[in-house]
């Protein structure tokens, strides 16, 4: 039976006759819908949030420059959720990887996971949303040619090396090796604008970007790209559909307008933030670990002694022709790069994923559609149960711990709980170009420079800001030209 609209009329009637009662019941209302959306997700307890309604900006702030720390305490528990400030994310303990890696690509996503993290709707990282063509080039195209590709990519490093760093044997030249190895501040904007927009608010993102100078410049920088790019892409396509060879040694361009299967993949601007992205993952964290491996070896003189030792050996082995096999076998310089790779990681987290589809593991956590997810793989690495001594560098910890396990398990390679490259399916695929590339430039500069950190007894400390790792950019290293070098050239 309907009530009767005289009866609701004189009650509404007599509440706006009280306003106080009606204060009360629209107070009670609002903390009612606060309490109802500070409850946790699916019960998950959260790590960075002091109570259920602290506002986001101490979240971000606090992640922004304790992350090491806030990661390090989930790290002891199973399942929380950790407040980053702009999203949550689960973090995972590393045996769930496995489980997780039996799953279908419609279940959880790396890319998206890439989009979200890196802000890609803000710097066009999110291009990764559009196509899988640079996966699909690295995996099928450009790693199994890098015996091939070798030779001409490390005689143009060779060349600008040889440019860039000095060839006094007397003198020691200070220089700032991070931008060095970098060569290009412009391929950094992208992650310049990400690094401050993870303060920012999602709804007052799209407006404020536009205030950040490194914003234009990344838009100037992409456009200008784009008007190189649009003629020569024409070309490109041009060149297939005639279905013309070329006696040319075929460059990344050219092999993305062969690989692409679609308008999308060819698609001059799509094109064009694809390699930005390439070039701003790509370049910064390899100069990042060749600094690092530097770092390190410069304050363990005696590591880098016999790792010297080790170069000299294979020269004598191989009589002087350095080609693929030979820097592809050098298991103590490998030893060094995992440990090196083990301490200053290019992040805290890997295997970060959005879940597609609601999943139950097996350890009882229940994860939902929409979350993040992520293993926490450098408190792992720190850990004293898995590595002893984790806090000391051994630069041959793998080589004397179990040679056999080491050289069938290279620093390239993707392995169990190892998550030098992530994992699964979805793991880097640019590890076995960035782990050659890498070989060849360290062993040239470890043969003919020798290094010394300035001002710095030990080895700087890592800088951690959100959850990427890298050696401070300030750092500066003196280095000469040693006498005597083996003159390592690959043949």
């Amino acid at each position: 039976m309907a009530p009767d609209t005289s009866e609701v009329r004189s009650l509404v009637q007599g509440i706006s006759d009280h306003p106080f009662i009606l204060s009360v019941i629209v107070t009670i209302c609002f903390l009612a819908c606060l309490i109802r959306l500070a409850q946790p997700r699916d019960n998950i307890p959260p790590v960075n949030r002091m109570f259920s309604l602290e506002p986001a900006l101490f979240s971000r702030l606090r992640f922004a420059f304790n992350a090491r720390i806030i990661l390090a305490d989930a790290y002891k528990k199973v399942g929380w959720s950790v407040a980053r400030g702009d999203v949550d994310f689960i973090v995972l303990p590393a045996e769930c990887v496995t489980e997780l890696n039996r799953l279908p690509r419609n279940i959880l996503s790396s890319r998206q996971c890439h989009a979200i993290t890196m802000m890609g709707h803000l710097n066009g990282m999110d291009v990764v949303l559009k196509t899988d063509l640079h996966v699909r080039l690295l995996l099928k195209t450009i790693s199994p040619a890098l015996p091939k590709l070798l030779r001409p990519a490390s005689t143009r490093m060779a060349e600008t090396m040889h440019a860039m760093f000095p060839q006094d044997t007397e003198a020691w030249t200070v220089t700032e090796m991070a931008d060095r190895l970098a060569c290009c501040v412009e391929r950094g904007l992208a992650f310049l604008v990400m690094f401050i927009m993870r303060f920012v608010p999602a709804i007052l993102q799209p407006l404020l970007v536009w205030m950040l100078p490194p914003k234009w410049r990344l838009r100037a920088g992409l456009k200008g790209l784009e008007t190189f790019m649009k003629p020569e892409a024409e070309r490109q396509k041009e060149r297939k559909d005639d279905c013309r060879e070329t006696t040319v040694l075929p460059n990344l361009f050219n092999q993305m307008i062969d690989e692409a299967r679609n308008e999308c993949d060819q698609d001059p601007g799509v094109l064009t933030q694809l390699l930005t992205a390439l070039a701003a993952g790509g370049t910064y964290s390899a100069a990042n670990f060749i600094f690092a491996v530097l770092a390190d070896l410069a304050t363990h003189p005696h590591f880098l002694a016999q790792i010297r030792e080790e170069f000299q050996a294979k020269h004598v082995e191989i009589g002087g022709r350095w080609d693929f096999e030979a820097f592809d076998n050098l298991p103590k310089l490998d030893s060094a790069f995992k440990e090196t790779q083990r301490l200053t990681p290019g992040s805290l987290t890997t295997y970060s994923r959005v879940m597609l589809e609601d999943h139950p593991l097996a350890n009882g956590v229940i994860l939902r559609k929409g979350q993040l997810i992520c293993v926490d793989s450098y408190s792992r690495s720190m850990d004293d149960r898995v590595y002893p001594e984790a806090d000391r560098y051994d630069a041959l910890r793998a080589y004397n711990q179990d040679l056999h396990l080491h050289t069938s398990r290279p620093f390239k390679g993707v392995y169990g709980h190892e998550f030098r490259w992530g994992s699964g399916r979805w793991a880097c695929a640019g590890r076995h170009l960035a782990a050659m590339m890498g070989k060849f430039m360290l062993v040239k500069l470890l043969d003919e420079y020798d290094f010394q950190l300035v001002g710095a007894g030990e080895r700087p400390g890592n800088t951690v800001f959100h959850e990427f790792v890298f050696i401070h950019p300030g750092v500066k290293m003196a280095m000469r030209r040693r006498k005597g070098s083996l003159g390592i050239q690959c043949c």
